[in-house]
């Protein structure tokens, strides 16, 4: 039997880790970039084969078929979609957030639906969203599973001290630093994070902020404006894309990540920084809370309940590093060939 890992995932390690850990059980994995025609190939297949496709973000559709010819384009997925389980192959999907199911209209985000409820089954990385599939599609729950998150531990290069990164990124050595970090989009709510981080008036703080800008041209060039008009001795902006190699630079330099997002899904900025044996400044209902080991006091559920965290941060860098150090152990319990196994023990079911 073959597996076949269709997504639009870029440079973000989670498939690559995924399908190595799948390979050393012995499965039969590769991937494909989603796009109409991703099936063609599996329907003229010899062997059975599963394909698993991974629905990610709003920014990033796993089905994005463009303006004009969409409608040809989604006639042709389905077509060959139809084709591919005629000829018994089945299909799995990782639903890893349901914001852009569940609150669109549009005639192609309504094939997405019918297209994950059809699946024969579905995988969550945490388990409210299994409870909120349930709730908002036709899902049974016996159909969805809970799968742990795999973590970026031994990942990324993590050979320097605090002081380095901090020498290299030009920042003082005795500040707090505080991150945010990866892809700059809206829903990382950056400006409210700004806003927060001002009001707290912390003498030593600094915040960082990290990342590629929006791709959208007119999202990217109205960020940048924000840039100019916020930039400051206490606030500092790296508005690129961030190498792997450069990516402890950033996770070292901080005592804490500020992941401020504005959607419900697990972030991989959060299992980076836990894996750096940092603390996350997350809302309350982030879903990846789960995966760490700090305490209820990081979380917040207002703008200014984050004032007051980034405040008594500040006031006692010490103990995020503690916390950080547990979050870090906690990171640990999460080997991709935990998730691996299970996965392949449900392929063959």
């Amino acid at each position: 039997m073959k597996v076949v890992h269709i997504h639009r995932w870029g440079n973000n390690p989670y498939p690559q880790l995924l399908e190595q850990a799948l390979s050393d059980t012995g499965v039969d994995v590769s991937s494909r970039d989603f796009n109409a025609f991703t099936l063609v190939p599996l329907i003229f297949s010899s062997q059975k084969t599963i394909a698993h496709f991974h629905f990610n973000s709003a920014e990033n559709e796993m089905i994005d078929f463009g303006w004009g010819l969409s409608q040809l384009r989604l006639c042709i997925f389905i077509f060959t979609l139809l084709l591919f389980r005629l000829k018994g192959g089945r299909y799995f999907v990782t639903v890893h957030e349901l914001a852009k199911l569940n609150h669109s209209t549009r005639y192609r985000d309504f094939w997405l639906r019918y297209f994950i409820e059809r699946a024969q089954k579905v995988f969550v990385h945490h388990q409210p969203l299994k409870d909120s599939l349930v709730k908002a599609f036709r899902i049974p729950a016996e159909k969805i599973y809970f799968q742990f998150h795999g973590s970026f531990k031994g990942y990324y290069a993590s050979d320097i001290t605090q002081a380095i990164a901090r020498k290299m990124l030009g920042l003082p050595e005795k500040s707090v630093v505080f991150l945010v970090f990866g892809s700059l989009n809206k829903y990382k709510s950056i400006e409210e994070t700004i806003d927060a981080f001002q009001k707290a008036n912390a003498p030593r703080a600094i915040l960082i902020v990290a990342g590629a800008p929006p791709k959208n041209k007119l999202s990217r060039c109205r960020f940048l404006e924000m840039i100019e008009e916020r930039k400051s001795e206490k606030i500092i902006f790296f508005p690129h894309v961030v190498r792997d190699e450069e990516i402890q630079y950033f996770m070292k330099a901080s005592n804490a990540v500020i992941v401020n997002y504005g959607r419900e899904f697990v972030s991989g900025v959060a299992l980076l920084a836990s894996s750096f044996g940092r603390v996350c400044l997350s809302p309350s209902r982030a879903a990846h809370l789960q995966y760490l080991a700090q305490p209820d006091s990081l979380q917040y559920s207002s703008t200014d309940e984050l004032t007051e965290v980034i405040r008594r941060c500040s006031e006692k860098p010490e103990e995020l590093t503690t916390l950080g150090n547990l979050n870090e152990q906690m990171s640990r319990n999460f080997p991709w060939q935990n998730t691996a196994k299970e996965l392949k023990n449900l392929y063959y079911q």
